[in-house]
């Protein structure tokens, strides 16, 4: 059975040593595994394992993960050493006979909630095995790979024009702006001019910076923005304001965030944001 929830997980680089071969994976699975348990393990073995990957074109690679690299590596036989990277982790229990269909399942989960690194290289981990384990109390560990940066993208009405929003986003003084209370500063509003402020909260201090990219008058902001919940990295905001009717649409998309707890909480600043809009402009 495979467990309801999935944790993101930060995997250690590894070695992983086995056989590979190209194309369906109806066809690969079997011979490839048939070929690797008639050679003896590795002496640094850990865990067995399949690595395989979906695109640019499939790859299947049945084999071990090692705790060390080999030392010799016979002919038919391939030494990978992987990079980790960010995973979210399924967990199925019991039989093997269920991997196929639960390999679907585990696709269309981490799909519907994460953003997939469609080229990566996927997981599974067997953790156990049936010449050891029950078939019931067999453990398998499926990694999903994701992409190390994600976009985030909120949108809502606003009663307000298009220009009276642009407007107030920039203007300090007026409330609904993202500067709007802040007492520590610094705003050269211009494309290509820098900004920093300070937001206070708690008692705490968060500092952020970033460069104003394209200013469309009435339309469209976009700036470079780096924070600690940025995690150092030089992301993308862009708030754009479209009609609809009497009222405005306002879509705020933010690129290039760490696909981390801190990266996602963006959401929630910038949905707060949008509300600030209709907190005013009611």
């Amino acid at each position: 059975m495979l467990e309801s929830g999935y944790t993101i997980v930060d995997l250690d680089p590894f070695y992983f040593y086995g056989i590979e071969a190209k194309g369906p994976f109806m066809e690969t699975a079997p011979s490839t595994w048939k070929a690797f348990k008639a050679a003896p393990l590795p002496a640094n073995t850990e865990y067995l394992q399949t690595v395989f990957q979906l695109k640019p074109e499939p790859i299947y690679r049945a084999g071990v993960q090692l705790t060390e690299p080999a030392k010799d590596v016979p002919d038919g036989f391939v030494q990978i050493k992987s990079d980790g990277g960010l995973y979210a982790k399924f967990v199925l229990r019991g039989s093997y006979d269920q991997l196929p269909v639960e390999m679907g399942n585990v696709m269309k989960r981490a799909h519907e909630k994460e953003q997939v690194e469609e080229s990566g290289s996927y997981i599974e981990r067997y953790v156990n095995t049936p010449e050891t384990t029950p078939e019931a109390d067999l453990i398998t560990e499926i990694y999903v790979p994701l992409k190390k940066t994600i976009t985030i993208k909120v949108e809502g009405k606003v009663k307000a024009s298009p220009k009276v929003l642009y407007d107030t986003l920039l203007d300090r003084t007026k409330p609904g702006s993202i500067w709007y209370t802040v007492k520590d500063y610094f705003l050269d509003i211009k494309e290509g001019g820098l900004f920093y402020h300070c937001v206070e909260f708690g008692g705490n201090r968060y500092p952020h910076y970033g460069k104003f990219v394209e200013l469309k008058d009435g339309e469209k902001v976009s700036m470079r923005w780096m924070s600690m919940y940025t995690k150092g990295l030089d992301s993308l905001v862009t708030f754009t304001f479209t009609p609809s009717g009497s009222e405005t649409l306002v879509v705020i998309e933010h690129k290039g965030l760490p696909n981390c707890k801190m990266g996602r909480q963006h959401k929630d600043g910038w949905n707060f944001m949008i509300d600030s809009f209709n907190q005013v402009f009611k």
